[in-house]
Formats: C-alpha cells, sequence, structure tokens
C-alpha cells in the first residue's frame, strides 16, 4: 500500500513558508477573519527557536497538518514558554522534568478526518518517549473572547479534568476568575458532545486542564492550559495510536 503521508521535523525554508501560510489561512483567518495582513504568513519570535513538526501529503507535496515544538532545553537566555504568557508554569518548571511545549496547532480543513492528527501525535509520542520528555504542555482554544459564552465547558473541564492542585497552573488573565457553573447547572454528556475535537482528542489522551481560562483578544480566543503527564496518561490510547 503506498504511503500516504510523510511526518517530521522541517527546516527547509520553502516548507516552513508552505507552514506559515497554513497557520495563516486555516488558524489566525478561523479565530478573528479580520486579522489579515499583506505577507498572507502567521509567524513570530518563537519560531526562530522552536522546531517544526509538519505532515505531509506525498501525492500532492502539500503540508497538511503541523504542530510547533518548544522543548525545556530550548529555553535559554530567560525564554520562557509560549503559553507562559498566558498561565504561571514555575511549580511545574520546578520539578526539573522534561518537557514539551506544543503551539499552532493546525490541520488544513479538508483533512481534519482525524487521520493527520494521528500522525501528528504518533511521531510526537514516539519523540517524547525516546527522549525522556514526562509533559507534554500548551492551550486548546474556543472561538472567540467572551468566555462566559463557554460557561459549561469550562465548568465541566475544570470539574472532571482539572491538573494536580500542587502544579498551581495559575490564569494571568487580568479579568481574574471567572464564576464556574456547580456540576447540577450542566449535563455532562451533552457538554462533553460540544466541545472542540481537539479538546475531546486531549481528553481522551488523559490530559488535565488549567483551572481558569485566559481569554486571549489579540489571537481572538478563550484559552485553556493542557497537560499530557506520559505517567499518568491513557497508555493503552498511547500504545494504540503508536502501533500505527
Amino acid at each position: 500500500m503506498t504511503q500516504k503521508f510523510w511526518v517530521g521535523f522541517v527546516t527547509d525554508e520553502d516548507d516552513l513558508q508552505q507552514i506559515y501560510k497554513l497557520r495563516y489561512n486555516d488558524m489566525i483567518l478561523e479565530y478573528r477573519p479580520d486579522a489579515v495582513n499583506s505577507l498572507g504568513l502567521d509567524r513570530n519570535e518563537y519560531d526562530i527557536y522552536a522546531k517544526h513538526i509538519a505532515v505531509k501529503d506525498l501525492q500532492t507535496g502539500q503540508i497538511v497538518g503541523y504542530y510547533r515544538m518548544i522543548e525545556s532545553a530550548d529555553l535559554e537566555n530567560g525564554r520562557t514558554f509560549v503559553c507562559e504568557e498566558e498561565y504561571n508554569l514555575d511549580a511545574l518548571k520546578a520539578r526539573r522534568e522534561k518537557i514539551c511545549e506544543f503551539s499552532r496547532a493546525v490541520i488544513k480543513k479538508e483533512y481534519r478526518n482525524g487521520m493527520v492528527l494521528m500522525q501528528l501525535w504518533k511521531f510526537i509520542l514516539d519523540y517524547m518517549q525516546k527522549n525522556g520528555v514526562r509533559y507534554m504542555v500548551g492551550d486548546a482554544s474556543f472561538f472567540g473572547v467572551d468566555r462566559d459564552k463557554y460557561a459549561e465547558e469550562i465548568s465541566f473541564l475544570v470539574h472532571n479534568h482539572s491538573a494536580d492542585p500542587s502544579l498551581r497552573i495559575v490564569s494571568r488573565d487580568p479579568l481574574g476568575d471567572m464564576t464556574l457553573l456547580a456540576p447540577n447547572q450542566y449535563d455532562p454528556k451533552a457538554v462533553f458532545a460540544k466541545l472542540p475535537p481537539l479538546f475531546k482528542a486531549y481528553l481522551m489522551l488523559g490530559a488535565k486542564v488549567g483551572s481558569q481560562p485566559f481569554v486571549d483578544k489579540v489571537f481572538g480566543s478563550v484559552d485553556m492550559f493542557i497537560l499530557v503527564d506520559l505517567l499518568s496518561c491513557n497508555e493503552a490510547l498511547v500504545r494504540k495510536i503508536l502501533s500505527h
């Protein structure tokens, strides 16, 4: 059977330009349709020292899926993870475990059937295991900047999937803490069903979330911190992903 996809780290400038265009067209403009720039590219200072993981359709040569990865070892000269602009991770980093942050996750619209995401996760999980990385961190987002619109979803996530309180994952949102709904104020099954696909996928992997959201007005999203601990995640699913 002919292999359909290639997945790996990319450094080629043409591939990076494809990535920046993909991020702009299929991520930035989805969250903020008015965020138009003349270059049609999404790139920033983190791209210089991050590792770029891409999935390429071998039939078309197009890059169709992507994650940006930053490792603990990349945080030299006072650098921080991207999500530290939104969350305090001091207690997690104090554990001195290897951490990989994943951001700018995007899949081309017509490839959002789960296959490309699994290709990315297979590569990522294999890399983490082989390199002794314990934690995967990052954000998952809701569209828009009205966090109250997602009160049910956020309350469900916090009540059922919160990270260990000892990690003190504190949101830096200037809005302060939002008032969560009580568990009896929503239907858990109905709320799970309406979660964005990436949230569902992370929860299936055994991810935990921060205790409060962060409203990213520039990006146009309501973010929740995501933490996957390879020592306490869904081992059966990890094995399944790695075996494919």
